[in-house]
Formats: structure tokens, sequence, C-alpha cells
């Protein structure tokens, strides 16, 4: 198993083999059920689910305890631990690993999750959903969203100092949230020292030998662990993070964090008015919260809907054009940085070519070729330009078709080829095209890596790619402004650089870079709403919101947009900002 988390961790003095955890299994009645493991955190049993167990009938249900935390139970399935001992991460994470079925889904709470993250380069793992924590519990170098490390170093101590008295109010923390009165914090308290004297975690529990020391073996795992680097390797998996609005652990500014990973395989539920996750969920009977990385018709929804994009696309083809002026400045921008040499008599590949604006540019500038080009003319009329107008959207090549211009030349200077197809599986052979052009359409893609990829393949070596697509901070307005309305699945998603560089390099290719923000403004956000829709470019994840909004949520929503309303000089608009990365991709020559 590949270990994402530091190999030099080390929490404890004293290391034991751990080969397997304890684990009680709920047995569903259908023998095709799905396997879900279940992983508590610190503070807790595996009893911490019992309220939750009820809703997850149709699945079988592993619930696994962690070593010290077992105060059980003979009916618990595993080897006997030797508590005295503490174990290493990588350890207990192979335990984990081996403790899970061939294939399953987890579902993990606070360590339980940091945990839970460790293990998603695992084989078994197929899904995740991760309650009450982010990738760090404490803040970290460029992840200050989390507990402030002051803060934990005296809880630390005082657990020290007192196991029965701390965990009681750390207890009293998960049940609390900011907006209660000092008489409902005592209440807290109390229901604390309740639950602590139900689940037997108490001065008798921590007088054993070594469940003291395993506690604190499992602290410093929460304040060590760093799973960053094991979300960025795993994005082929789900993983649905569940926060709490009024967590006193998590700060609510974790979400955003996680969100700002900018990643697709990624989805953030921010519970409203919630502090304590596994009640919430059994208290309002959201076990749907708990499953939704797992269920087929979730799995991709922050995926892109390539069906949809094309119908969209195709369906706006013939009004495209009459709001493009975004569209055609970049592609003129994007144009103006080939030189003629690499069209001219080559074979040149538009790559999701919508109404081949490209191919007019490219027409425009054969028929001015001055007197200087006269090779050029003379090349172009032996042989011609062979364009390849390649689009998802049967729709817009239909289009582009109908619409083709024609120089006013004897000799046709450009063979145009129609392909319906999609950018990740290029029906074009091995090293056949001599430049790529592509402008405003790979950030309709999926996986990064098979594109690059595919680029890398059809390039003749030595060729060149000219790529124009949006970066993350596209339409940023508008996604902030839903934010204020609900959690759900507004707005498209555009790749962060990082993520590009990574599959561009992966591919073989060397590339450089020019970016630019385009600010865009609208007298009111009907126009805007109105110019993204005929441009087919409104929200195309497939897991959106469906439907028309209601008149409630729609006027929140426009009360959200109108605080970024600004002088223009020109009056008072709404501004709507588009982030542009210009590509140059390079084949090598061997």
């Amino acid at each position: 198993m590949n270990m994402m988390s530091n190999p030099n961790l080390k929490v404890g003095a004293e290391f034991a083999e751990l080969q397997q955890l304890k684990c009680k299994t709920y047995w569903a009645d259908d023998a095709q059920a799905e396997d879900y493991v279940l992983i508590h955190g610190w503070g807790m049993g595996a009893d911490i689910w019992q309220p939750i167990l009820p809703m997850l009938g149709k699945v079988n249900v592993h619930c696994i305890s962690l070593p010290g935390f077992d105060t059980s139970s003979p009916d618990i399935n595993g080897p006997d631990i030797d508590e005295s001992e503490v174990f290493e991460l990588s350890e207990l994470l192979s335990a984990l690993e081996n403790t899970l079925p061939k294939r399953c889904h987890l579902i993990a709470y606070s360590l339980g999750g940091l945990l839970a993250q460790c293990l998603l380069s695992s084989e078994k793992v197929v899904s995740l959903s991760c309650l009450g924590v982010g990738p760090c519990f404490v803040a970290k170098e460029q992840w200050p969203a989390a507990m402030n490390p002051a803060d934990f170093e005296i809880f630390l101590r005082s657990f020290e100092e007192n196991p029965e008295a701390c965990l009681s109010r750390f207890v009293a923390l998960q049940n609390k949230d900011d907006s209660q009165s000092p008489a409902q914090i005592k209440k807290s308290i109390i229901e604390g020292r309740r639950q602590l004297k139900a689940s037997a975690f108490n001065n008798d529990f921590f007088s054993v030998p070594g469940n003291k020391k395993q506690w604190l073996n499992c602290l410093k795992l929460l304040e060590t662990i760093d799973s960053r680097a094991a979300l960025q390797a795993e994005r082929g998996k789900n993983i649905h993070f569940i926060l709490a609005e009024n967590d006193a652990l998590v700060p609510v500014a974790a979400a955003k964090a996680i969100e700002d990973l900018q990643q697709d395989n990624i989805q953030i539920s921010l519970l409203k008015g919630s502090h304590n996750i596994p009640a919430s969920i059994a208290r309002e009977s959201r076990a749907e919260l708990l499953l939704q990385a797992s269920l087929k018709e979730n799995s991709a929804a922050y995926r892109l809907d390539k069906v949809r994009i094309a119908k969209s696309f195709s369906k706006s083809a013939k009004s495209y054009d009459s709001v493009a002026a975004l569209q055609r400045q970049i592609c003129q921008r994007l144009f103006s940085q080939v030189p003629a040499e690499h069209f001219v008599g080559k074979a040149v590949l538009d790559l999701g070519s919508g109404t081949a604006y490209f191919q007019k540019l490219l027409e425009q500038g054969f028929c001015t070729l001055t007197p200087k080009a006269e090779s050029l003319t003379h090349l172009l009329q032996h042989s011609p330009t062979r364009l390849l107008n390649l689009d998802l959207a049967e729709g817009m090549l239909q289009f582009s078709k109908q619409q083709a211009g024609q120089c006013e030349e004897e000799i046709s200077l450009l063979d145009v080829e129609y392909i319906a197809a999609d950018a990740e599986s290029l029906p074009l052979a091995n090293e056949s095209i001599d430049c790529i052009f592509s402008s405003l359409a790979i950030q309709w893609c999926q996986q990064e890596d098979q594109l690059f990829k595919e680029i890398h393949r059809v390039l003749k070596p030595g060729a060149t790619a000219y790529i124009a697509t949006l970066g993350p901070r596209s339409l940023w307005q508008l996604r902030e402004a839903w934010r204020q309305v609900d959690d759900k699945v507004h707005v498209n998603r555009f790749r962060a650089l990082k993520d590009l560089s990574a599959s561009i390099e992966k591919s073989g290719l060397s590339f450089s870079l020019e970016e630019a923000d385009i600010d865009l403004a609208f007298d009111n956000f009907k126009q805007l709403r109105y110019e993204l829709k005929t441009l087919g470019a409104q929200n195309m994840n497939a897991g959106q919101n469906e439907g028309l909004s209601s008149r409630e949520r729609l006027t929140k929503l426009l009360a959200a947009y109108e605080e970024y309303r600004y002088d223009s000089g020109q009056g008072a608009k709404l501004p709507l900002t588009y982030q542009v990365f210009y590509l140059k991709l390079m084949k090598p020559l061997a």
C-alpha cells in the first residue's frame, strides 16, 4: 500500500506489530449489498454510529474499533490487541487496510476521517464520506482552516493531567455551538458527562495500563496527519466532505479551503445550524448524505455531463455568434500568437471548433497575404492547408459547415473537414497533425491526463498546440453569490493551473503560459444570465441543481450578486470575471 502521509511520522515511544483491527459487522438481507466501513474518531468508540445504523439497513455495515477505543464487547470480531503498546501510523493504516473488505465505501469521522483519507490509495477503497474534518485537524503551513496549534497543545496537556475531565470537555465541545448561552453550555457539559458514563470511558478505563497511552498516541495523530498529498494524488474516487456550520472544533472556513483545492472528485456539504454531524444526520434522517459519494447517480456530481454539453452547444449554434464577443476576443489573441508558417500548407486541427471562427480568421489571413508573401501564396495554391474542424456538438459542426465562408480565390486555400468527436478520444492517426488550435474548448474535458496524452499522440514531433482555456477564478462572482443561497452545484468549475501543468508534463509535452483576467459588465442580472445561456455555457456539471430556482432562492441570489455592483463610469454595472490561460504546448523532436 502506498502511504501518502509523512514517512518519518512517529508518534509513540513504543511500537507493536498490528495486523488487523476489531470490527463488528451488520449484514443486509440482500446478498448483493455493498460494503460500507465506518471508522470512528478520537474520544469516542464505534458506538457513535448506533443512531445511524437503522438508516443503513440496505448495505453491509462494518464498524471498526481503533486500538484503545473498544470498551465492549465479546461479539466484536478481531484479534486480541496488546493495549499496552502504541502503533506507528504506517502500522495502523496497514491494519485498517487489512480489515477492509475487498471493495468498500468508507464513512469516517474526525480522526477516522484523517486515517481514511490516507487510505484513498488502497485498491479496496471505492469512495469516502469524511465527516467533521478536512485534510488537517490542526492548522499547518498554508492550511490555516483548522484548530489553532496552541489550543490543541493546551488540550493535549489537559488530557495528560486528567483524561476523564478533559474528555468530558471534549464531548461538550462536540455538542455545543457558538450561539449557545452559558446555561446551554453547562447543559452540554452535563450531557457530555452522561455520554461518557454510558461509554465507560472514565477514570477506571484510563487506569488500565496502556489505554491512556493509546489515546495520547491517537491525539498526536490528530495533530500530525496532513492528508493533502493523499487527496491530490487520488482524483479518480469520489470524496464527500461533510462539515457542520457550528462545529466548535473544525472552523467553517475549512469548507472554503477544501473547495479551493479545485478537485472535481471532491464534494462539500455544510450542515446549516449543526454542530454534531452524526447526531444531526440521525436526528434529521439524512443517511443519504453518508451514501452520496458512493451512489451511482451521484458519483459524477462534480463531473461534466458531456451529453448535456453537446446538446447545449448544438442548441445555441445559431445564436452563439451574436453574443460571442468575449470568445472572439480570446480567439483573436490566441490566433495572433501563431506564426503563419505553422498553418500554411499544413495539417491543422481546430480542437473544439464551435462556429468555426478560427476558420474565418484563417481565410481572412490567407486572403490578405501581402506581395512579400508571394511564396506563401504559391505554396497555398499548390498545397492547401488541411483544416480539421472537430467538435463534440454536431449542431455546431452543421451550422459552421452551412456558414463556411470562401475567399475570392480561384483555388481554395483551405481543405476543410468536419469531425464530430471527443477531444479525449481523437479519431486521428499518430503524428498526423502539424498544429493544434483550441480556443475555449478544453475546459469541457473531464480527464486532462487523457486529453493531453491524445494531443501528444496526434502531434508530429516538433509540432505545437496553441490553447486558450478558462481558469478557476472564472465566474467567481456568480459562484460566491450562489454560495450565500445554498451549497448545491450551480456554477461550472474550471481547472487550477497546477492541475493542468501536472497533466501536460505527464503527457511528455512542454509548455509556456500567458494569463489574463477579462472583466465583463452587465446592466442587470437578467442580461448576464442570458449571455451565459445563449453561449451554451451555463452549468454543465452532472450534479447540478435541477429545475428553475424558486422565487425565494432567486431573490436571495439577486441580492447577493448586487453586492458586486460597481460604478463603471458609464453607470452602475454587474461584473463577471473570466480568467484565461493561453498555453503553448510543444512536442519534442525525439
